[in-house]
């Protein structure tokens, strides 16, 4: 089970994070989470629950992510 980035909330997420704090809070690297926001890098359930607790700690993972 893979989950992708909403195409919608890519964009608000884009303008309102930088990729090194979002990077910092889950200690990857920078790369990675533009691959993320860019939707060109899928992600497993536990790495779209900590990216998703790390933009809001309310949020569910289908908030922010679509399966594929």
């Amino acid at each position: 089970m893979a989950f992708i980035l909403k195409e919608n909330t890519a964009e608000e997420i884009k303008r309102k994070y930088k990729n090194g704090y979002i990077a910092q809070k889950l200690n990857l690297s920078g790369t990675y989470i533009s691959l993320i926001l860019h939707r060109k890098r899928p992600v497993a359930k536990h790495m779209a629950y900590a990216f998703t607790k790390v933009i809001n700690s309310e949020a569910e993972i289908n908030d922010l992510f679509e399966e594929i």
